[in-house]
């Protein structure tokens, strides 16, 4: 994810300039509200100050600004990659149904907006303010005090940090258990069957046991909430004690200088107290940047393209997820045509996840034309597809050509029969499954890669619509896999080669027919 942010350069270095620059603001305040008490001609240095803090608040509107901008930029990049996924065929990885994708694209993007993205770049911005602060106040007092000050602060908002996700754990217990006690008294009054009086005792025991444990829940949340509240008074009067304590052991101190030592108290804390909260932020959001990185991952890759694929070698390769275990020794060539038969999906997953690199074999080695695959960016010469692969709601045409807008000549015919049926619909909502599986291959079509890898894709049609295209894509495609549960006598003839994944000794392995 944080690609996205030294994607912005620009914006990143505005961000970093704003920053030095109101930090310098903040730095001549405070110099000059010392100066304000040991000088005569106080109008200066009122004008400097005011003047300063004015340019300040100007600046960091401008600082904010910036960041927001790159925030909207993320979400827009993020965006654009997450769609050039669905179009690489690669969306099985997110798992995600496919009426669902429009609400978590959006929701996850202005999630890690909000979370991970803004978070860092004002940890960035309030860390350099806060050096810059504390060198100022320090050179202006002293830097005992001043440190001392920023030590206790940063111990207090961590606890502060801890404090609040205790509540927030509670609140979210007390609001479940405060449900459940709802849907209790809904289940009661809605009940219109006659209950015996065991019964009726049996209820009122579990009635009471839940007025009980919501006011255990709520009594726990009340001393959290008061821990913190008196936390945050005995902090501030521990350190204006302090402050008074070197106030009147330095008798040498002067106005100027208390003045910025106690206000210092309350300006460190609440930078500090906000970089331990992004801090806080950017961690809690770490889970689901590593999801995206996975999902994300695969586009990564060489530049390096290959001209053609004459072979794709599987040597002492061995797949592993957290149920299966796959080894594959064998060697596809991209002339040949190969039907692939597993009862188990996540074999076949596996399988695809390693020719689309998003997945590395544990040991061994996948080869491309006696390379490693991974010296390659393949999109352009291998395609897999999965019977869930994504279905827009928009029109047979933009579905199938993905919304490039070339001529209609130039979009292979698939067999009359199903163009007939599909191109009069315009929306999700108006195709069938079959429809969706239709439009799926119509992709394969138009894209024409040169090594095709299609899994279950014929499977829920009826048999002589999957019959006729498995016969098609046969047919069409010089260089192919198919992956299926199984396939009838006389279509399987007409591969070149069978294989079969057989469980042997907790193993799945690759064997040829």
């Amino acid at each position: 994810m944080n690609k996205y942010i030294f994607r912005e350069k620009i914006n990143l270095l505005v961000q970093i300039l704003l920053t030095i620059l109101l930090s310098c603001f903040m730095s001549v305040a405070i110099v000059f509200t010392k100066r304000l008490f040991e000088i005569e001609n106080k109008t200066f240095s009122l004008i400097v100050i005011s003047v300063s803090l004015i340019l300040f608040a100007g600046i960091n509107y401008l600082k904010d600004r910036t960041i927001y901008n790159m925030g909207l930029s993320f979400v827009e990049g993020f965006k654009q990659d997450l769609f050039h996924n669905v179009i690489s065929q690669n969306f099985h990885e997110i798992q995600q149904k496919e009426k669902t994708f429009s609400n978590e694209i959006t929701s996850t993007s202005l999630y890690l907006k909000e979370y991970y993205i803004i978070p860092i770049l004002e940890l960035i911005s309030d860390a350099i303010l806060l050096a810059v602060i504390y060198l100022t106040i320090g050179y202006c007092v002293s830097f005992v005090p001043v440190s001392i000050i920023t030590v206790g602060v940063l111990i207090f908002s961590l606890i502060n940090v801890r404090i609040d996700k205790s509540i927030i754990e509670k609140k979210t217990n007390t609001s479940n258990l405060r449900k459940r006690y709802v849907y209790f008294l809904d289940d009661m009054l809605s009940s219109k069957k006659v209950i015996n009086s065991k019964a009726n005792k049996a209820l009122e025991v579990v009635h009471s046991k839940l007025i009980e444990d919501i006011s255990e829940k709520v009594m726990d949340l009340d001393k959290e909430e008061l821990t913190k509240y008196n936390l945050k008074l005995l902090f501030i009067g521990v350190y204006f004690i302090i402050s008074l304590i070197y106030i009147i052991k330095s008798p040498e101190i002067k106005t100027g200088e208390i003045i910025i030592l106690i206000s210092s108290i309350m300006l460190l804390y609440h930078i500090i107290k906000k970089i331990v909260k992004e801090r806080s932020m950017i961690v809690q959001s770490e889970q689901k940047v590593f999801e995206m990185e996975e999902i994300f991952g695969n586009q990564e890759k060489s530049d390096k393209i290959v001209e053609r694929i004459k072979d794709i070698e599987f040597r002492d390769v061995k797949l592993y997820s957290s149920n299966v275990k796959v080894k594959i020794n064998y060697t596809f060539y991209t002339d040949k045509k190969y039907l692939i038969i597993c009862d188990n999906e996540e074999v076949v997953n596996l399988l695809a996840k390693s020719f689309i690199q998003t997945l590395s074999p544990q040991s061994g080695m996948i080869l491309v034309n006696n390379e490693p695959i991974e010296e390659f960016d393949l999109s352009s010469n291998m395609l897999v597809t999965y019977d869930e692969s994504y279905i827009f709601d928009t029109d047979f045409r933009n579905n199938v050509t993905l919304f490039n807008s070339f001529a209609d000549k130039k979009i292979p015919p698939l067999l009359k029969i199903f163009d007939e049926e599909l191109t009069s619909k315009q929306r999700y909502s108006e195709y069938s499954d079959r429809d969706k599986n239709l439009i799926r291959y119509k992709r394969i079509i138009n894209q024409d890669s040169e090594f095709n890898m299609v899994v279950n894709l014929f499977e829920n049609l009826d048999e002589n619509t999957g019959n006729i295209l498995l016969e098609d894509f046969i047919l069409r495609f010089d260089g192919s896999i198919y992956c299926a549960k199984d396939v009838n006598p006389f279509i399987k003839e007409k591969f070149d080669e069978v294989l079969y994944v057989k469980n042997i000794d907790s193993d799945y392995l690759l064997v040829q027919e």
